[in-house]
């Protein structure tokens, strides 16, 4: 069973744009997965959510969304990119969603499978 690894950016645009996460991952990656956080996903959500600004309802539509699907989440010390950099190179079959340029880019390095939102309605691998 393939780990998609799911990053805080991945998850804010896709509510942001509505984007229907399930039936875009099921579609995008075309067998059985499990979906995987840091422990820090949910608090960066969480810490977003609970402020006045642009993203806040985006954060608390991402985290209906992780209440409402089978996530397993991972405790970690690491800031987020640096666990997704280090679960990725450690996890063969890995597949990371997310936006960020940089860590799309360093990802590519390690010749890991990245997801990313195509337009604002499509999740598509980079």
């Amino acid at each position: 069973m393939k780990h998609v690894v799911l990053d805080t950016n991945f998850l804010v645009s896709a509510a942001r744009f509505k984007v229907d996460l399930k039936s875009e991952l099921e579609r995008a990656i075309g067998e059985a997965f499990e979906l995987v956080i840091s422990d820090k996903v949910v608090q960066e959500l969480a810490s977003i959510a609970s402020e006045k600004k642009k993203d806040s309802p985006s954060a608390r539509a991402a985290l209906d969304f992780l209440a409402s699907e089978p996530v397993r989440v991972v405790p970690t010390s690491q800031a987020v990119d640096s666990w997704i950099s280090q679960n990725a190179a450690r996890a063969p079959g890995a597949i990371i969603a997310t936006n960020d340029r940089e860590l799309v880019a360093r990802l590519k390095l390690l010749k890991v499978r990245v997801l990313s939102l195509k337009g604002k309605s499509k999740v598509g691998f980079v």
